[in-house]
């Protein structure tokens, strides 16, 4: 967990004392019985997917509350990849985060996706070039590019499944995303915790 995570669910912990639950994962099951497996293949195969059975292991959410959870998104987040997941059909009148807001950063966004992770397991891992067509060199976007991009996309994907099929709130806070004047990443870097209280509150009311 990075130091950001760390700082934004700590603040979290404060204002929902004790409410902090660990949600189970989103089973492929759950998915069949939604009607939105056909859905879910589509995207699969958009980003690359190569494996015959669908790869739902997404880890574990970033805060997980009784009643919602909260995805901090920073710079590994916006690119080609999660552009093209945020084209499903799942995000239609999506309610809570602003997918217009999101669609723009992975446009404008992805220069700043490549300077943080253009090596190493954030590029490619094992699990990703399985499941996914296998990357090109480190930092070239140009042919297969991302094999771990592409599946951090699809994961998230996943994870904004639960919204849909289990209707608990996924709420989405981008680096990027501004309050008061300020990004999100900004108030993270300069521990403002009066201002990521007050953000954090008024993101609740959306729900």
């Amino acid at each position: 967990m990075g130091e950001r995570q760390t700082l934004l669910k700590s603040i979290t912990e404060d204002i929902y004392s004790g409410s902090l639950i660990k949600s189970p994962k989103l089973s492929i099951f759950e998915i069949e019985y939604s009607g939105l497996i056909n859905e879910v293949e589509r995207v699969y195969s958009a980003l690359g997917g190569t494996s015959e059975q669908i790869p739902i292991n997404y880890g574990s959410w970033d805060i997980s509350l009784k009643d919602f959870c909260i995805e901090l998104d920073e710079e590994r987040h916006f690119n080609r990849y999660r552009l093209e997941t945020l084209a499903s059909s799942i995000y239609n009148d999506f309610p809570f985060f602003s997918v217009s807001n999101y669609r723009e950063y992975c446009l404008t966004k992805e220069e700043q996706c490549l300077r943080a992770a253009s090596w190493g397991n954030n590029w490619k891992t094992n699990s990703s070039d399985k499941h996914f067509v296998v990357s090109g060199d480190y930092g070239d976007l140009s042919e297969n590019g991302s094999s771990r991009w592409r599946q951090r996309a699809f994961y998230d994907f996943i994870k904004d499944l639960n919204s849909v099929i289990r209707k608990v709130p996924i709420l989405r806070i981008s680096i990027y995303d501004t309050y008061n004047g300020n990004t999100v990443n900004e108030m993270l870097i300069k521990k403002d915790v009066r201002n990521l209280k007050a953000f954090l509150k008024d993101l609740r009311k959306n729900i």
